[in-house]
C-alpha cells in the first residue's frame, strides 16, 4: 500500500508513520503544497496513493483546500469513483461544519479525530478494504520494513479479551453490564498507556486530554454504579454491605487521586495508573462483588428448599 501522511506537526507525522509502517510505504508532507506535489508526481507515474491521511488545520494550504485540489488532480488523470485515493481527514475537532465541508465540498472518504489510536486507524483500513482481517497486523505486507507490531498487537488483543473473560458473573444482569462498561473505559485508557509505555515516551498532550475525559467519565460512572450496588445490597439484607461501602469509598478516593495525576499530566504515574486500573476492577469484582453474588445465590437456593 502506498500512503501519504500530511500534517504540519512533525510529531504527528512520526506517530502516524510508525502506526502505518507495517501496512505499506509512507510518504510524509508538512503542508498542503508539499502534499499536492507528491500527489501530482504519483499520478503522473501511474502510481497513485492508496491512502492519504490529511490534517484539517494547516498553514499555507489548509486541509479542505488540499483535499479539493487533490480530487481535481485525480479527475484530470481520469482517476474517479473507485479509482480515487482513500482520503481520511484528520481533525482535532468533530464539528459538524468541518466534517460536512470535507464530505460534501471536498469529497473526502472519511475522517478521524485526534489523537488517532492504532485500533481506530486499522479499523478504517479494513473498512475500505486496504487490508484484510487476516493481515490487519501483518508486518510482511507490501512494505519491506519488518516491524514486530503483529505479535505485540495480537498479544494486546488477547490480553483485553482475557480481561473481559475474567470478569466474574455476579448473578445480577444490570451489575454485570455495569462492570463490562467500567472495564471498557479502563481498556480505552489502557490502550493509550500501552502505546506510550511501548514507545518509551510519555503520552502526548492530546492523549492526556483524551485520558482525562475518559477517566472523568470512569469516576462518575463508578460512583453511580457503586451507589446503585449498595442500595441493592442494603435493601436485600447483605450482611457485609457496610464493609462493601467502606471499600467503595477507598476505591473512589484512589480514583480521584489518579484522576488528579492524569489532569496534571504526570509522566511518572503512567505505569502506576495502568497497573492500578487493571487490578482494582478485576480484584473488586472477582472478590468483593463475587462474595455478595455467592450470598444471594445461597439465599435463593435455601428459599427453594
Amino acid at each position: 500500500m502506498k500512503i501519504l501522511i500530511v500534517d504540519d506537526v512533525e510529531e504527528n507525522r512520526i506517530i502516524l508513520n510508525q502506526q502505518l509502517l507495517p501496512y505499506g510505504k509512507c510518504y510524509l508532507a508538512a503542508n498542503g503544497v508539499e502534499a499536492l506535489v507528491c500527489v501530482k508526481d504519483a499520478l503522473s507515474t501511474d502510481t497513485p496513493f492508496d491512502l492519504i491521511l490529511l490534517d484539517v488545520m494547516m498553514p499555507i494550504m489548509d486541509g479542505l483546500s488540499t483535499l479539493q485540489a487533490i480530487r481535481s488532480e485525480e479527475h484530470v488523470f481520469g482517476r474517479v469513483g473507485n479509482k480515487e485515493s482513500v482520503i481520511i481527514m484528520v481533525t482535532a475537532c468533530s464539528e459538524a461544519e468541518v466534517v460536512s465541508k470535507a464530505f460534501f465540498k471536498g469529497y473526502c472518504t472519511d475522517f478521524l479525530t485526534k489523537p488517532i489510536r492504532r485500533k481506530s486507524l486499522v479499523d478504517k483500513l479494513k473498512e475500505y478494504h486496504l487490508i484484510t482481517e487476516s493481515d490487519r497486523d501483518d508486518a510482511l505486507l507490501v512494505s519491506d520494513v519488518k516491524v514486530p507490531h503483529r505479535t505485540k498487537d495480537d498479544i494486546r488483543l488477547d490480553f483485553y479479551n482475557k480481561l473481559f473473560g475474567k470478569l466474574a458473573d455476579v448473578g445480577i444482569p444490570a451489575f454485570n453490564e455495569a462492570h463490562k462498561a467500567l472495564l471498557k473505559m479502563v481498556v480505552d485508557i489502557d490502550e493509550i498507556l500501552w502505546d506510550a509505555i511501548e514507545a518509551n515516551l510519555p503520552p502526548s498532550d492530546s492523549e492526556w486530554h483524551v485520558m482525562s475525559e475518559i477517566f472523568s467519565d470512569l469516576v462518575s460512572y463508578t460512583k453511580i454504579h457503586f451507589s446503585a450496588e449498595l442500595a441493592y445490597l442494603y435493601e436485600h439484607g447483605y450482611p457485609m454491605a457496610g464493609q462493601h461501602a467502606e471499600r467503595h469509598g477507598e476505591l473512589v478516593n484512589e480514583l480521584n487521586e489518579y484522576n488528579k495525576k492524569i489532569v496534571a499530566m504526570n509522566p511518572d504515574s503512567v505505569r502506576h495508573i495502568r497497573r492500578w486500573l487493571l487490578e482494582w476492577l478485576l480484584n473488586h469484582v472477582n472478590q468483593q462483588d463475587l462474595d455478595y453474588s455467592m450470598f444471594f445465590s445461597e439465599q435463593n437456593r435455601k428459599s427453594k428448599i
